[in-house]
């Protein structure tokens, strides 16, 4: 198979359903990112591989699958811009990065980047994370 060495894989916000047998023979995925809150995903605990971590939105599909399957769960929050479920310093450089020009960020990135909320993403949301690492700011 195609994924025997695939260790983990973002699905984008634009996902709309998980098969059950997309991720057969993948047992090396130990993270699999789903962007998308509404993804339909197989009903059965081997649609995704036992020891994959779901990376996801709180209350997604997503989710639902992860608690009623009990699995390893971690969640996607604003700000976290490289999506490893934590906000921090290395966000803001992805964002930095990104205005350089040096990384572009996908769609779905932009939209955790742009924690003012202003619909633009600048050197105000980089900034505004790395003060909340330095935890000057108490929240996102």
């Amino acid at each position: 198979g195609w994924c025997l060495k695939l260790s983990s894989l973002t699905l984008g916000s634009n996902t709309k359903s998980i098969a059950s047998n997309t991720f057969i023979a993948c047992d090396s995925l130990c993270a699999l990112t789903i962007l998308s809150t509404d993804c339909e995903i197989y009903d059965d605990a081997n649609t995704l591989p036992e020891n994959t971590t779901i990376i996801c939105y709180e209350n997604s599909t997503a989710d639902l699958y992860a608690k009623k399957y009990e699995r390893k769960v971690l969640y996607i929050k604003i700000g976290d811009v490289d999506l490893d479920s934590n906000v921090s310093v290395m966000d803001a450089t992805t964002i930095q990065r990104h205005l350089a020009q040096t990384a572009p960020i996908s769609d779905d990135q932009m939209r955790l980047a742009d924690v003012d909320k202003d619909n633009d993403v600048s050197v105000m949301d980089a900034t505004k994370i790395q003060r909340f690492v330095a935890q000057i700011i108490p929240e996102l």
